[in-house]
């Protein structure tokens, strides 16, 4: 018998892979690196839905986006405003929210925000 330490499975994808944007759709002008890109994007196109929501009607083509939905029913949001404390389901959303607050100001790619308590300055690279 076979140590099991010694037995090492090693399971592969083969991901279709191109220096170009050579996976085009044939319904409209996107165009992407890898082949399983451009496979979900063209869900889109046909319809096809295969990831619904339990607490509602509401499907998605893609899982993540019914993590994220199924989050606003069950009320997780975790990332908190330090301004007005209003609370978000993703990072992203309360980055959005906070620009609100700030007077932001954008030089060689960089953008510069102004916090209104103290006037300090954060810089964030796009």
């Amino acid at each position: 018998m076979e140590d099991p330490s010694e037995v090492i499975e090693v399971k592969c994808e083969i991901i279709e892979i191109s220096d170009e944007e050579n996976f085009n759709c044939t319904e409209c002008d996107a165009a992407f690196y890898r082949k399983a890109d451009l496979d979900r994007h063209q869900k889109i196109h046909t319809g096809e839905k295969n990831y619904t929501c339990e607490f509602c009607p509401k499907s998605f083509v893609q899982k993540n986006n019914l993590v994220m939905h199924v989050k606003m029913h069950i009320g997780d949001r975790r990332f908190e405003c330090d301004v007005c404390n209003k609370k978000f389901i993703t990072n992203s959303k309360l980055v959005q929210h906070y620009k609100r607050h700030t007077k932001e100001k954008t030089k060689k790619g960089r953008t510069f925000m102004m916090m209104p308590d103290d006037d300090s300055i954060i810089s964030d690279r796009n």
